[in-house]
């Protein structure tokens, strides 16, 4: 699925709503980035103890051209060590709403914004 290891045009962070910077994050994402999507995963359970998990943001965004994860967390303002690098773009957007995951709780395709 995804590595760190060197250049790639598709990325990915989660962001927690309750958490200021990164809702301002997410404005700046959607007004400085051509390509992007996020879903909002408010009822993901904890297998264990079938907790519902805290709100989260799952965005995944592409640029034209490669770009080192270095440039990408300084463009986006999170570091390096939320940002993942998304080498199956379609993996990726698949993951948003646990298409594949039936064990999951399967988020409808219009949540996807």
């Amino acid at each position: 699925m995804a590595t760190n290891k060197g250049n790639t045009k598709t990325y990915s962070a989660v962001l927690y709503p309750e958490n200021p910077e990164h809702e301002m994050i997410l404005k700046r994402a959607k007004a400085s980035l051509d390509e992007y999507i996020y879903i909002l995963h408010d009822m993901d359970v904890n297998k264990e103890t079938g907790e519902v998990l805290k709100p989260h943001i799952h965005l995944l965004w592409r640029y034209s051209e490669q770009r080192s994860l270095k440039t990408v967390s300084e463009e986006i303002g999170l570091p390096q060590n939320m940002i993942e690098k998304i080498h199956s773009y379609g993996n990726a957007l698949v993951y948003l709403i646990h298409e594949k995951d039936t064990d999951k709780y399967q988020y409808p395709e219009e949540a996807v914004k």
